[in-house]
């Protein structure tokens, strides 16, 4: 899952992957 920010230039998106953290560390899906 990713999170999409739309910024002020049409057309142009920031796509952040969601980052899970527990006892073991942090990973993310891509």
């Amino acid at each position: 899952m990713m999170i999409v920010i739309k910024t002020a230039i049409p057309d142009v998106l920031i796509l952040e992957p969601k980052v899970f953290g527990d006892e073991r560390g942090f990973f993310f899906e891509s």
